[in-house]
């Protein structure tokens, strides 16, 4: 069961007469990810990597190429298999503070997910919504059930997008930059979580990040991508053992390294493998 696109391109401006304007936002990329995969995306901002995930998500279409799901494109399945698609396939975004609907407490953000798919009904609601929140930690789950986003902290807000993922028994998690925003101790624990998921449940991930400290710790494969473009494709270990673009080098070199002596080597290896 693998989620795969295949040469997507998607380009943004294009006018009436002709392409003036006209920016390729995603060049050519094919890629895939299936359970039990960590896959990372990196890249500046720009590069295309959150119109790439908005394309693997099926909420939007690319202009040429084709986004498949267990060997189905999404441009052909029907109004089942794209209900079947849409429970296998979840995402976890950036910003839990805009993800959330302030005005719902955290058992309602949960149950209409729920509800909208027919899992359960009733008592059983409730109960789903309690393993949920006990899945990621949010304990007791009656307290937590019980509040509002803004009661929250940034780190339990990001729990609970994460349960509101992994309640529909997902195969494959997009996570645009899903900790990005968060303290490094905060941090640590989410994707501590994340990992145990991935253990628990067979979860593939798509780790869309510019934290290179982050892709190094968790991810198995990376994709590096420039101006819409994949510039490289390689193990993680393969790439920070010693990259083979340019670009790729500048982002090693740009990371930021607590020791300052392991910083000033980790440079000088990077530019030797020039």
């Amino acid at each position: 069961m693998q989620l795969a696109a295949s040469s997507v391109s998607k380009t943004f401006g294009r006018s009436r007469g002709g392409h003036a304007g006209a920016r390729k936002a995603v060049d050519g990329v094919s890629l895939s990810v299936g359970p039990g995969d960590f896959t990372a995306v990196v890249g500046e901002s720009g590069s295309g990597k959150s119109t790439l995930a908005r394309m693997l998500l099926g909420l939007i279409a690319p202009d040429e190429g084709e986004v498949t799901f267990d060997g189905v494109s999404l441009s052909a399945m029907s109004r089942a298999q794209l209900l079947r698609f849409r429970r296998s396939v979840q995402c976890v975004l950036q910003d839990p503070s805009a993800a959330l609907n302030p005005r719902k407490p955290v058992f309602e953000v949960l149950a209409e997910v729920i509800r909208l798919h027919g899992i359960a009904r009733g008592r059983g609601v409730r109960e789903k919504v309690f393993e949920a929140l006990e899945l990621v930690d949010l304990l007791p789950a009656e307290q937590f059930a019980d509040r509002y986003p803004h009661q929250l902290s940034g780190g339990q807000r990001q729990r609970v997008l994460i349960a509101r993922a992994v309640i529909l028994n997902p195969r494959i998690i997009i996570a645009d930059e899903a900790v990005s925003a968060l303290d490094v101790s905060v941090k640590a624990g989410i994707l501590k979580l994340l990992s145990r998921l991935q253990d628990e449940m067979g979860l593939g991930y798509l780790f869309i990040t510019h934290d290179l400290p982050v892709v190094r710790k968790v991810t198995k494969d990376v994709f590096v991508m420039r101006a819409g473009r994949v510039v490289e494709h390689a193990s993680k270990d393969e790439l920070f053992a010693g990259p083979s673009t340019e670009y790729a080098r500048e982002l090693l070199a740009a990371a930021p390294v607590p020791d300052p002596l392991l910083a000033r080597a980790w440079i000088r290896g990077a530019r030797a493998v020039r």
